[in-house]
């Protein structure tokens, strides 16, 4: 689970297993606030398993702070 505090109140996505199947491994690759602190996106890393070896693809995540 992802989860963000922000002036002290948590928010929170799902469990990143629940997003898509056959996925290896999740890695957060960058984190973005928006210019009014108001949202976030979450850049996230979904490696899964192809013919001859892995494909990362990226996943965007927004997350409204307040």
């Amino acid at each position: 689970m992802v989860e963000v505090d922000v002036h002290g109140q948590r928010r929170s996505l799902d469990s990143l297993n629940n997003f898509r199947p056959w996925v290896l491994d999740y890695s957060i690759r960058e984190v973005h606030l928006s210019p009014d602190s108001q949202h976030m996106a979450i850049l996230i890393t979904a490696t899964r398993p192809t013919f001859e070896g892995t494909l990362g693809t990226t996943l965007v995540q927004g997350l409204k702070l307040r």
